[in-house]
């Protein structure tokens, strides 16, 4: 259809030239002539124009069906496309798991290679003590070796010395024994002779130092026999003199008591009495008389009447 019409009005442009010149008022005929022209053109385009819409028609029947198509098509389309997404998730998580585990392999190879590395540097630490502990012990040895050995010459040399020792020591004991019979003798012969003395002697104590009854007096002259001195015994024994500490009576103090003051009983009991003056270097006391512990003062009480017949003052440390 198109190609007809392009060809008729090429035809009729051409013509126009022609007319134009045979004709006196050429613009009227080529009006003329375009106008029959255009009635034949749109003659011969009516048959075609509503063939037209009839072949428009058919075409588009056939159409409708593939959309009817295409429609049910769809939801398959779209179950087909939900596994294909599916799919692809799967893989992708797939492909994540595989990363994880790759990464979490990496991990545990870096891990153990750390691991590797600290057991190689514990291994060498523990090879270098070992063969430090090792080579201590070669010197240890051999420094024990050594002693040892000064050990055995030490001894040989105490066994010659100890030999020399025992010669040296028979002929001490053997000087020392006839030393010893010769003193003995001599202690012996001096001792009789002290024995006799100091018999003689505590015979004229006694009868000096006895109590006088009829004159009721204490003769204090056993303080001028060096024999008593108690002073100059404790200034060089004075453990002796260092005593428990003193439990008098209860509710009573200390008072200063001279010779001819009467005491109370409780204060010369038998817990009170020196048993043995000798040992503190005091004379002996006779008869009723007994030398009494007063704090650490020494009195001679007569224990039948609580007089006091001597009293030294301070005499326990």
């Amino acid at each position: 259809m198109r190609r007809t019409l392009i060809a008729l009005l090429l035809a009729a442009t051409m013509a126009t030239p022609v007319m134009a010149q045979s004709s006196d008022n050429p613009r009227r005929e080529w009006r003329s002539e375009r106008r029959d022209a255009g009635r034949e053109v749109r003659r011969e385009a009516r048959p075609e124009r509503r063939a037209e819409p009839q072949r428009q028609r058919a075409e588009s029947r056939p159409e409708r069906r593939p959309e009817r198509q295409v429609q049910r098509q769809a939801p398959e389309r779209r179950v087909e496309a939900q596994r294909d997404w599916r799919n692809d998730r799967a893989q992708n998580d797939r492909r994540q798991v595989e990363a994880q585990r790759a990464n979490q392999q990496r991990r545990v190879d870096a891990q153990r290679r750390v691991d590797a590395q600290r057991n190689w540097r514990d291994d060498r630490r523990q090879a270098q003590v070992q063969r430090a502990t090792q080579e201590r012990r070669v010197e240890a040895r051999r420094d024990w070796q050594d002693n040892r050995r000064d050990a055995q010459r030490a001894a040989i040399e105490r066994r010659d010395d100890r030999r020399d020792w025992r010669d040296d020591r028979r002929d001490n004991r053997q000087d020392w024994r006839n030393d010893r019979r010769d003193d003995r003798r001599d202690w012996r012969d001096n001792r009789r002779d002290d024995r006799r003395d100091w018999r003689n002697d505590r015979r004229d104590d006694r009868r000096d130092w006895r109590w006088e009854r009829n004159s009721g007096r204490w003769d204090g002259g056993w303080r001028n026999d060096r024999r008593y001195d108690w002073s100059y015994y404790r200034e060089r024994n004075r453990n002796i003199y260092r005593v428990p500490r003193y439990y008098g009576p209860r509710g009573y103090s200390y008072r200063r008591f001279s010779p001819g003051y009467r005491v109370d009983p409780w204060f010369y009991g038998q817990n009170y009495w020196i048993n043995d003056p000798w040992y503190y270097r005091l004379p002996p006391a006779y008869g009723d008389y007994r030398w009494v512990r007063y704090y650490d003062d020494v009195l001679l009480i007569d224990v039948t009447n609580g007089f006091v017949a001597d009293v030294i003052f301070s005499f326990f440390l």
